[in-house]
């Protein structure tokens, strides 16, 4: 990519209020901020973690850190009987091609990587031993422990779940059958990723552009799904980055 600005794609009203700012030059990366200047100036930051992760992972991307920061559009999400629905952008009704939908599925794959190895640390955190004290096991660094590895465990259900449901958005005759979310975590989180790239590759074959209106009103293409999904695991690796520090492996 030509060295220029830092584009942004700015959607006022995100999370009943925030506002939200879409890299989509490198779909994925974005970042919150209180206000439209508070976001702002936050995009710099975002767009440098964003490139040194996928660098972490053997794929640079060729990104600009220094200069300027340019709006190319304002899309704000709306709230609807308490509902909100998300931005779309001019950007997002285009043709996905099957290398930029590979791209994504790989990047997803490095989430998914990196989020086994948080539920690791998750085990290490402080709390987590089963130590012996007197004699006796420690009960409440047991409970911590468990507590903490339950935390990781919902978690990882719910990205799961969440991609059920962002692969549903644009088809929603489409039913995934495979293990259930309350059963074995490693097999739902097998195969409700298995069913995603299926739903993905099956989409694209059929329409690169596709578009729908889900039952709340909501707009989706299937670059939006693509950028909401990988955003939708990384904000999650970022939490849990914040409650497990590096500092636990």
């Amino acid at each position: 990519m030509e060295a220029g600005p830092i584009r942004v794609w700015l959607e006022p009203g995100y999370d009943y209020g925030r506002y939200g700012a879409w890299m989509l030059d490198w779909p994925g990366c974005f970042v919150w901020g209180d206000s439209r200047e508070d976001v702002l100036s936050r995009v710099r930051g975002a767009v440098r973690r964003h490139a040194e992760w996928l660098a972490s992972f053997g794929e640079p991307a060729a990104v600009r850190t220094s200069g300027s920061v340019e709006v190319v559009e304002e899309a704000a999400a709306q709230v609807i009987d308490g509902y909100e629905r998300n931005a779309i952008f001019a950007a997002d009704h285009r043709p996905v091609g099957s290398g930029e939908l590979e791209a994504m599925l790989r990047q997803l794959g490095f989430a998914r990587s990196d989020l086994g190895r948080l539920g690791q640390r998750a085990v290490r955190a402080p709390g987590a031993s089963t130590a012996v004290k007197g004699g006796r096991r420690d009960e409440a660094a047991t409970a911590l422990g468990a507590a903490a590895q339950r935390e990781m465990h919902e978690v990882l259900r719910h990205i799961a779940g969440a991609e059920i449901w962002l692969a549903s958005r644009l088809d929603r005759s489409v039913r995934y059958g495979g293990a259930p979310r309350d059963g074995d975590l490693s097999a739902f989180l097998e195969e409700t990723r298995a069913w995603l790239i299926e739903q993905l590759r099956g989409f694209l074959a059929r329409d690169p552009a596709m578009e729908a209106i889900d039952g709340k009103g909501e707009e989706w293409t299937l670059a939006k799904v693509l950028r909401r999904s990988l955003y939708h695991s990384l904000d999650h690796l970022g939490e849990l980055e914040t409650r497990y520090p590096a500092g636990l492996d």
